[in-house]
């Protein structure tokens, strides 16, 4: 015996999906400073994701596996924000207003997800001395993610680049819509 969907009532499921918001896929959970939020990423080989400096940085946090939070090398943070008001060209221009101090900032091209929309990549470089960062800036419905590679010195900046091009990209093909 074969069961079938009246069309009338598969029309109603494809529109009734179409009108679902489109969102970040984030993981929620409660913790002794209120519910946490950050994007859900996928596990990156020779990279695990740590609890503690997810905590400390508000963020879902990896480092590489033989490196050590606060001590390591570099460490790769997702985040979720909510718009608030701003445009993510604010949100940007806000960040490198703020790295700036001290910090050289370069638009690097864009990651796309597989909708076609982009992650805008901004490198911000010490002038002298300090942590060498790599922003992946995107909108996803109601929030503004930020992907953060941030590393003590150039060599590690290198060294952890291509775990966090992978990171952005395996985020950008498993959006969920």
């Amino acid at each position: 015996m074969m069961f079938r969907i009246p069309h009338a009532f598969a029309f109603g499921l494809l529109i009734s999906a179409l009108a679902v918001p489109v969102r970040a896929e984030m993981l929620e959970f409660p913790s002794p400073d209120g519910m946490k939020s950050w994007p859900k990423i996928a596990t990156i080989r020779g990279w695990h994701q740590d609890p503690q400096a997810s905590f400390a940085n508000t963020a879902n946090a990896i480092v590489a596996d033989d490196d050590v939070y606060p001590d390591g090398n570099a460490i790769i943070l997702a985040r979720g924000f909510p718009r608030s008001g701003k445009s993510l060209a604010q949100m940007i221009e806000a960040d490198r207003a703020e790295k700036a101090d001290g910090a050289n900032a370069a638009k690097l091209p864009d990651i796309l997800d597989k909708d076609q929309v982009a992650f805008t990549i901004m490198a911000y470089t010490p002038a002298k001395s300090g942590k060498y960062e790599a922003v992946a800036y995107a909108e996803e419905g109601p929030v503004y993610l930020a992907f953060t590679l941030s590393a003590k010195n150039k060599a590690e900046y290198d060294k952890a680049w291509p775990f966090f091009v992978q990171t952005v990209e395996s985020y950008a093909a498993m959006i969920p819509w």
